[in-house]
């Protein structure tokens, strides 16, 4: 899905969302938003609507802090740290600093490679154990 039929979606009533992962060191994880929303490609589908509703990573730690980051892309650099994050790490996504969350990257559990990330899963310092082997993204309409 694409982020236009995403915003769509999510602009048409209440969404949830959930990301299910599961970390390079073999465990699973999830964190589940009752409400997500982004704006649309003027404002870099930023995310405009996220509150928390559960999750299994040892941190709530800046689950919310999402709040306002814009999509960016190697042709779209729209972060303030570094305009390559898409290119290091390998795709586009919601970036604020590279290293948070990153569920479209390279796939690579070694510690000296970029790779697709979740630091809320081991908190603030990222090892091996917020890698990421598997990520995936759930969009449900809320009832």
């Amino acid at each position: 899905m694409g982020n236009d039929a995403l915003y769509a979606l999510t602009n048409q009533g209440d969404y949830s969302m959930q990301i299910d992962m599961k970390s390079c060191n073999g465990n699973y994880y999830y964190v589940k938003w009752r409400l997500f929303r982004i704006d649309n490609e003027a404002a870099n589908y930023a995310i405009t609507d996220i509150i928390v509703d559960s999750y299994n990573t040892s941190t709530n730690y800046w689950l919310e802090e999402v709040l306002g980051w814009r999509f960016g892309t190697i042709d779209n650099p729209v972060w303030r740290y570094s305009d390559s994050c898409p290119e290091i790490h390998g795709g586009g996504w919601w970036f604020k600093d590279c290293t948070r969350w990153h569920l479209t990257g390279y796939m690579s559990c070694n510690i000296g490679h970029p790779g697709m990330k979740f630091v809320a899963i081991t908190g603030v310092s990222c090892d091996v154990g917020c890698r990421l082997e598997a990520g995936t993204m759930k969009i449900r309409r809320n009832i």
